[in-house]
């Protein structure tokens, strides 16, 4: 699908639709605990486990402390509340974050996205 909206979107660049509106929103969130994700971002030093990347070696101060953590099996995998420790998370740059987050949730995700990487590096 994605790909045949960049198709008519690049031939339309006149398209254009409102943003920046407001609206009240409700929906429900999964608690997550931001004690836990933050141990986990200093155990591996803000550095992502999938692709290396860190944020302070490539845009200094500006980067500092800018990481996200993941857990290794999705919590929306999970039908009730658990408790997590620190070594269910790794922590994570936004790309691969994102990428982990378009897989099927498991604690395999990790090694499958990591082999990818390194293969098309």
């Amino acid at each position: 699908m994605a790909s045949a909206l960049e198709s008519k979107l690049i031939k339309n660049e006149d398209f254009a639709t409102y943003e920046n509106r407001k609206r009240v929103v409700q929906h429900i969130m999964r608690e997550r605990s931001l004690k836990l994700a933050l141990i986990a971002k200093v155990r591996d030093g803000f550095t992502c486990r999938i692709c290396d990347f860190n944020f302070v070696e490539t845009y200094g101060e500006l980067g500092r402390g800018y990481a996200e953590a993941h857990h290794v099996v999705a919590l929306s995998s999970l039908r009730k509340e658990i408790q997590t420790r620190v070594k269910d998370l790794i922590t994570v740059c936004p790309n691969c974050h994102r990428v982990l987050y378009r897989m099927d949730g498991h604690l395999s995700d990790v090694v499958r996205l990591r082999r990818l990487i390194r293969r098309t590096n």
